[in-house]
């Protein structure tokens, strides 16, 4: 949020200047936007880490499965993923503007709330190689619904 605040000072602090509601909206959505991409990319990395342990093990790399063990890093995927839903309900059920359609909140439940639980038991279940690349596409797939939630979020 600090480089979109330096970056693009001068039209945000015209909105501060024009419309203190819209600034509050702003920042409630930069903000939310932020929190999904930078936790939804974290579980991918950590997963793609579970992934390529082997490989990451014989080039001395020092990753979360590596140092703490597959168990503590399926436990940090599972309160990261919990932070992220419930971030996300939250949104959908707290009406930061009046205007907001129900079809915009059955997006947050339904495209991007909902897949959470999938991947916390795909997690829970997941064992080799090719079960964490699956679920890394899968989040990689599930990162792009987030993004196409913008355009949907604009035009609602």
């Amino acid at each position: 949020i600090f480089i979109l605040l330096f970056a693009e000072r001068e039209g945000v602090s015209y909105i501060w200047t024009i419309d203190l509601a819209e600034a509050n909206i702003l920042r409630y959505c930069s903000v939310g936007f932020m929190t999904f991409a930078f936790l939804a990319n974290l579980v991918r990395e950590i997963i793609k880490d579970m992934e390529d342990e082997q490989g990451d093990r014989l080039h001395g790399a020092r990753t979360l499965p590596i140092v703490l063990g597959f168990k503590a890093a399926k436990g940090f995927c599972y309160v990261l993923l919990g932070i992220l839903l419930l971030a996300l309900l939250y949104w959908s059920i707290c009406d930061i503007q009046v205007r907001w359609a129900m079809a915009n909140k059955m997006y947050v439940r339904l495209i991007l709330s909902l897949p959470i639980c999938y991947f916390i038991y795909r997690i829970y279940q997941a064992t080799t190689k090719e079960h964490y690349h699956i679920i890394s596409q899968q989040l990689k797939l599930y990162m792009i619904a987030g993004l196409l939630y913008l355009p949907f979020y604009y035009i609602s």
